[in-house]
Formats: structure tokens, sequence, C-alpha cells
């Protein structure tokens, strides 16, 4: 029973209920319901391409491309995380962030893929993936004249680290440092002994997500790593390597 003064605005409203997404991005394929939503997201890549982050947090100096990560990021200082995953005890700020990482333990993989088939569990997964695809690379490095790019900001970060030689964090009881924050919760949980990614079909336990999804291709017979010579298919990145230098004499 809402009503509106112009029906451009009752057309907009309408597709809120239909769940239409007429506007797609040119640049990661994203889709929006409205037009002048499409354009903000089109500005964080153009700020992305050229590394403009203008929305500063004021607690901790880090800079964002959109003024909505940065509200997301404010809240870690201000919030607590309500949002806690039954599985794996980890938490979340949102609840909508909390719902996308259950999907990694379901098994629920909604987001495939148009270019291989490959599927995800998260949709941001997917459009890096995507990226790959394309040889979309807007990360790059400005340090010391370098100007290499990556498809991922945290390549680029690990990267990074190679000209500065810094890392910040250190893990307390073998003393090894990590560039990134990331990398040094997964190397800790070596230690405790925690293995959070297990395999619903034969209980075996791994401590990172990758090394998990890799051994279910076993089960599965999954093969997502083609030759292109010979059309050969592979279920780990490092096989198909191997074979195709075989075909190269490399």
């Amino acid at each position: 029973e809402k009503a509106f003064l112009q029906k451009s605005k009752l057309i907009e409203h309408q597709v809120i209920h239909t769940g239409e997404k007429p506007y797609i991005c040119s640049d990661c394929k994203k889709s929006f319901v409205r037009k002048d939503v499409l354009r903000v997201h089109q500005r964080i890549h153009k700020r992305t391409n050229i590394g403009e982050k203008p929305y500063k947090c004021s607690q901790c100096e880090k800079s964002f491309h959109g003024k909505n990560y940065l509200v997301v990021h404010q809240k870690t200082h201000t919030e607590s995380r309500p949002y806690k995953c039954n599985d794996c005890k980890k938490c979340f700020v949102t609840k909508n962030v909390l719902v996308e990482h259950q999907k990694t333990h379901s098994g629920d993989k909604p987001y495939k893929c148009s270019q291989c088939e490959q599927c995800f569990s998260q949709k941001g997964n997917m459009i890096r993936h995507q990226r790959r695809h394309a040889g979309y690379k807007p990360f790059k490095c400005k340090l010391m004249h370098c100007e290499k790019s990556f498809s991922q900001k945290c390549d680029l970060e690990r990267h990074h680290g190679i000209h500065t030689g810094e890392k910040p964090h250190k893990c307390c009881t073998c003393e090894k440092s990590f560039v990134l924050k990331y990398d040094l919760v997964k190397h800790e949980k070596k230690h405790n002994g925690d293995k959070p990614f297990k395999c619903s079909q034969c209980e075996k336990g791994y401590f990172e997500k990758r090394d998990l999804v890799k051994h279910q291709r076993l089960h599965s017979g999954e093969k997502p790593y083609e030759c292109n010579h010979c059309e050969e298919g592979f279920n780990r990145k490092h096989d198909l390597l191997h074979h195709i230098a075989i075909h190269t004499g490399n």
C-alpha cells in the first residue's frame, strides 16, 4: 500500500519485491536494484585502480575505497561481535556476514562461475575467481617503481612485505613473523591442533579451508584444472603445472 508521487519511483520500489537487479557492473558483474547505487559502486572500482582511499578510520588510520566499507570496519572498534557461528565459534559484526560464512560449513555453493562452472559458497570468492579469467588485476604495487599487479588485495599486501621487510604479526609460540594477521592466525592453528575444516565424507580435518576443498575433489572426482594442450584434467593446480612442463619441455 505504499504510494509514490512519481511513477518512476514506484517502478524502482517494485523491483525490491521482485528481486530484479537490472543494473550490472561491467567490471565485476555485480548487479544492483537502482542505477544510482551502481554508479556509487563503480566509483569504488575507479578509486581501486588509482589507489585512492578517501574514507579513513579515525581510530586506526586504516583507509577504504568506499564509505560502506569504512562503516563496517568501524564497528570492529565500537561494537561487539554478537553473531557467532555454531560450527567453528567464529564471531561476526553483522548477521549477513555470518550467513555468508555459514555456507562454507554447509557445503552450499550457490555462486557458479559462468566461464568454468566452478562453484563457490560466497559471492565475493566467485568475483575474485572471475578476475583471474578476465586477467583483471586492480591492486597495483607502487613501491620502488615495481608496478606489479594482483587480483586480490591480500596478495598485494603480502607482496609489499618483500619491499619493506616488515612482518609485524609475530607468533607467540615460535616467534615466526608474518606480513598479514590472517596468515598468523592460520599459522597458530597448527600449534593448538585446531583443524576446523572437516570432510563430511571421511571426517579428515584440515587447518585451512583450501586444503579441505582440494581433498574433497578426491571424493567428487572433480578436476577443475584443464590442460590447454591436450585437455587432460587435474584436481590440483600443482599437478597441472607439472603436466604442462612435459608439453613445453621446461
